[in-house]
């Protein structure tokens, strides 16, 4: 837990001042510079260095597999929230006739690769009305065609929350799709036991919620999209695609 003791230690840039712009520039604790230079001082090994950074990502994988309740196997580092969505959706082999279905207030990473011409998916809008997702509109959305819903437990944009639990039933009653929430705080670590995790996937970024430093790494080998947590450890760009 950060407290006013480990606050000053970790982020002594922040004894004089209060910094509020994470969304756009987070400041990252002391941690990872240190972080840093032991991956330089690993790296200055050459190919000897390769198993002690092998040691780092195994280490990586086991603590954020505690954050969420999981085991490693179940637990996937990417570069960045496109690539794990891209991921997850090419895992589930989307043909014509597949829906997709995403939200206006959803970050654009979530749903990119909907918006290709080579995704043979149709892409519906759960769109927002007075700024807020209602229930209502994306059960008249659902059907037995819905692949994936692609949602954000908090939107990027205006911090709307949705009412995850609710969201879920919603799915459930109406169809079997995917359910990827995107970035956001951990819905899953107290209410694991309510998913079935072969049709839950969660892709969590730093862009807001930077809790520890960590190293970035690249895609853990034998991912299923549809079975993983996809997780990214460094910013992304987006772009309005609505």
């Amino acid at each position: 837990m950060l407290e006013q003791s480990t606050r000053d230690q970790d982020f002594p840039s922040l004894g004089e001042r209060v910094y509020l712009n994470t969304a756009a520039e987070g400041i990252p604790p002391l941690s990872v510079g240190n972080a840093f230079q032991q991956y330089f001082q690993d790296k200055l090994l050459g190919m000897d260095g390769r198993k002690l950074h092998e040691t780092q990502w195994d280490a990586a994988k086991e603590l954020l597999a505690q954050m969420y309740g999981l085991s490693s196997e179940e637990v996937s580092i990417c570069s960045c929230s496109s690539e794990a969505f891209n991921l997850a959706y090419q895992a589930l082999q989307l043909k014509t006739g597949d829906e997709i279905i995403v939200s206006d207030l959803d970050f654009p990473a979530s749903y990119t690769y909907g918006l290709q011409q080579s995704c043979p998916a149709t892409v519906k809008v759960w769109k927002s009305r007075d700024w807020e997702l209602h229930l209502e509109d994306l059960k008249s959305l659902l059907s037995e065609k819905t692949r994936v819903v692609s949602i954000s437990l908090v939107s990027f944009f205006n911090g709307y929350k949705i009412p995850l639990q609710d969201v879920i039933q919603t799915i459930r009653a109406n169809s079997s799709a995917l359910i990827a929430p995107g970035s956001g705080p951990n819905p899953a670590r107290s209410d694991r036991h309510r998913f079935n995790r072969q049709q839950y996937s969660q892709v969590d970024s730093c862009i807001a919620w930077r809790r520890t430093g960590r190293s970035s790494f690249r895609q853990s080998p034998g991912l299923d999209g549809s079975r993983r947590r996809l997780v990214q450890s460094e910013r992304c760009l987006w772009r309005s695609a609505f």
